[in-house]
């Protein structure tokens, strides 16, 4: 079979599942069996794919039509021009993530000891290793996974400025000092799950997604946490949701300064704290 009619057979066989752009899911997949952009998929339209590559294609795109994520299907995402493996079970970067990293670069200084709570795939340490490639990085999870896949990454990356552990944030939190405190941390909150991709809430890991019965629980112990943690002229940026507000009164309440960044949709996305 050509390309363009096994595309076309995926595209038909996820519409039925009422997923949201088939299209896109359909041109992914097939991009990657191919091992090719998708902006140069026109160039493969004619090609007619061995058996194995058939194979290979029909059964990703069936597990697609299951909502598994497309990140886990091909176990990667592209995260600040960085490449990043992704496995199952540990949160899957989004493109929103980065601009945490975009608004640590507006505050052009030069961090010297990071810390980066919940660090999943470890997007946001790493990034932040090439950022400050003479910083000490601690990134943190509660998930071995995470922990794992974390390390693999920096490790591939070349990132030896990165040292991830595993600690449970909430009860003990590491001890030292930073001068720079990042996380995207769980903040959805259970009366929101509607609000998420049925993908999502089916495959990606809750302790990730769910931040206590109101989304705020981790910006909570990170406000107490970086009262007592934090440097002198210190600061502290995390991913935000519509709760920003919220999340600015959590601070304020210990003695910080917020002002909020916004995402390319301008909605609120990032909030940097200071004292």
């Amino acid at each position: 079979m050509r390309g363009v009619d096994l595309y076309r057979w995926a595209v038909q066989l996820l519409r039925l599942t009422d997923m949201r752009d088939p299209d896109f899911s359909a041109r992914y997949l097939l991009a990657f069996v191919l091992g090719c952009e998708i902006k140069e998929l026109f160039l493969q339209w004619e090609k007619k794919l061995s058996l194995s590559e058939r194979w290979r294609f029909k059964r990703l795109v069936v597990a697609r039509a299951r909502g598994i994520p497309l990140a886990y299907l091909v176990r990667y995402v592209d995260f600040y021009s960085m490449r990043f493996s992704v496995v199952p079970g540990v949160l899957i970067p989004r493109p929103d993530t980065e601009h945490v990293v975009y608004a640590v670069e507006e505050l052009h200084r030069n961090f010297r000891s990071i810390l980066d709570v919940g660090t999943g795939t470890g997007v946001i340490a790493i990034a932040m290793a090439t950022l400050f490639p003479d910083a000490k990085i601690d990134a943190i999870d509660v998930s071995f996974r995470a922990v794992w896949i974390a390390r693999a990454n920096a490790r591939r990356l070349g990132r030896n400025n990165v040292r991830v552990f595993r600690c449970d944030f909430l009860s003990h939190p590491p001890k030292k000092h930073y001068d720079l405190i990042l996380s995207n941390p769980p903040y959805i909150a259970p009366q929101d799950a509607e609000m998420i991709d049925r993908a999502v809430r089916l495959h990606e890991p809750k302790r990730a997604l769910f931040g206590g019965e109101d989304g705020l629980l981790f910006y909570r112990r990170m406000a107490f946490y970086a009262r007592d943690h934090l440097a002198e002229n210190g600061y502290v940026v995390v991913e935000v949701d519509y709760k920003w507000e919220r999340v600015q009164e959590i601070f304020a309440q210990v003695g910080f300064r917020s002002s909020v960044k916004h995402d390319y949709q301008d909605l609120p996305r990032v909030l940097v704290v200071h004292r």
